[in-house]
């Protein structure tokens, strides 16, 4: 393995105990220290896909150079927990290679739903160090399945659910020197499409009511003292988005102190007070057309079968009626039956009816699923601690390239030109018991520059400077930052 040649970032402490709330260290015994990477390294499969990325190179874009990159990082943090997102070639590379640095390996693939819901190339992978922790439980959430069971979806939503083929993988560990400690790891990656955030919105539900009903299990249990939860990965969603914000504060019309910026403060006035206009605005309906269109073969289909099923019959041999081949009669059943489903009209009145039921259902529906986020408590993001962590105030400035957002989480963890933005998280529980004690710096631009400018006059390569860097490039081989933490239970 090659020596780890990306960005070089720090690992900041605490500055003091108030900056970090309860996840201060300076308080507390360290019992049990444990770190943790999560990172989504970018599929092979999605590199450069449709010429997204054209401005990487063909070496940059290469898997056998990709992979020595991303190896050589994750290797060089030596963090006892991983969390992969977009993790593909698991048999033919990550298994073997993270077993050898001493890692029992998980691994799911996502489902693809444009194609019968086949295994997708790429999915998630958790690791975590064989000498330090045991495995308890593993648990694979299909974010679709799990959606279709609530009895009060309506057609559009399951339209909208259909279209993801997003999973989370919940480990539940216990550290082999502290068996009286539990630990939930939660690895996901929801939904991408950036106007759905209904979709986001249920899938962040179900991980949190799994992971809660997981603790709830093993707090249950006397032979464990402690049990804490830490959810990690690519949310697709930004910190200005109604997922998050639902995912980290509470109603505050319930009179609690609350905690969100501005955007937060908006959504919630939304929420309580708005008309179903603005509602939508925040939770948007996306395929129309394609829905409508949905609605009217269900309903060509209803109406057909039910003229299909007062018209056909079938020789019953058992009354002594003659059916010498009821193949041939199924058969020509099936046939009258899909052509009668052709012919049936259906009026667009009546379409329209449907789907505005429909739609006003989803709202509600919508509505039932942000109340039963208030059933649990707010869970923090720990890079809102980044900046009370980090001594360089000029970094921090540095790495303000928008305004988008106030609450302190990184103003990045995506840095392309088509898109700069946070993504990826790493969660703990409002009340969590865990302590805080390290956090991974994330580059700046200049850095991001400078490092690039460094290897490329080292490598004798041109840099014309003409133009900025954003990864992936040469020395990261992923379109996200990896975020780590150091914490103790």
């Amino acid at each position: 393995m090659k020596s780890f040649k990306g960005y070089e970032r720090v690992w900041y402490p605490p500055m003091n105990e108030e900056s970090s709330l309860n996840y201060s260290s300076s308080n507390q015994h360290e019992k049990f220290p444990f770190s943790l990477i999560s990172y989504n390294i970018l599929a092979q499969a999605l590199c450069n896909r449709q010429g997204s990325q054209k401005y990487l190179t063909k070496s940059q874009a290469r898997w056998n150079i990709r992979r020595n990159n991303l190896l050589n990082e994750i290797s060089h943090y030596n963090s006892d927990l991983i969390s992969l997102q977009e993790c593909d070639f698991y048999d033919s590379f990550w298994k073997s290679e993270l077993e050898r640095l001493g890692y029992e390996t998980l691994y799911s693939q996502q489902f693809n739903c444009e194609k019968n819901y086949q295994p997708m190339p790429y999915g998630l992978l958790t690791a975590f160090k064989k000498d330090k922790f045991k495995l308890l439980e593993f648990v694979v959430l299909d974010y679709q399945k799990e959606a279709l069971k609530d009895v009060n979806i309506t057609d559009i939503e399951i339209y909208e659910a259909k279209l993801s083929g997003n999973i989370a993988l919940i480990s539940v560990l216990s550290p082999i020197d502290h068996p009286e400690k539990v630990l939930i790891l939660s690895n996901t990656h929801l939904y991408w499409r950036p106007a759905c955030n209904s979709v986001r919105v249920r899938q962040a539900l179900i991980l949190m009511q799994t992971v809660q009903k997981l603790k709830e299990t093993y707090d249950s249990q006397s032979s464990y003292e402690s049990v804490e939860y830490v959810c990690t990965g690519d949310y697709n969603t930004s910190p200005n988005d109604p997922p998050y914000i639902l995912l980290t504060t509470r109603n505050p019309s319930n009179n609690e102190p609350f905690k969100g910026d501005y955007n937060a403060v908006k959504l919630w006035e939304v929420i309580n007070n708005g008309t179903d206009d603005e509602f939508i605005k925040e939770f948007p309906l996306v395929f129309v057309e394609e829905i409508k269109l949905v609605l009217e073969s269900k309903l060509q289909m209803e109406s057909s079968l039910q003229l299909t099923s007062n018209s056909i019959t079938v020789a019953d041999p058992l009354n002594g009626q003659d059916c010498t081949s009821i193949d041939t009669v199924s058969r020509e059943s099936t046939e009258e039956c899909n052509q009668g489903i052709k012919d049936t009209v259906v009026s667009q009145e009546e379409v329209e009816r449907i789907f505005k039921e429909q739609y006003q259902q989803r709202i509600r529906n919508i509505k039932q699923c942000i109340h039963q986020f208030s059933l649990s408590l707010p869970i923090i993001s720990l890079y809102t601690f980044y900046n009370s962590h980090c001594d360089k105030e000029e970094d921090i400035k540095a790495m303000k390239v928008h305004e988008r957002w106030s609450n302190n989480d990184l103003p990045y963890t995506t840095y392309t030109p088509h898109y700069i933005s946070t993504l990826d998280y790493v969660f703990v529980s409002e009340n969590s018991t865990l302590s805080l004690t390290h956090l991974l710096s994330v580059p700046t631009p200049q850095q991001i520059q400078e490092e690039h400018s460094q290897l490329t006059q080292l490598l004798e390569e041109k840099d014309s400077g003409d133009s900025l860097v954003w990864i992936p490039n040469d020395i990261h081989s992923s379109d996200h930052f990896s975020l780590g933490v150091r914490m103790s239970q």
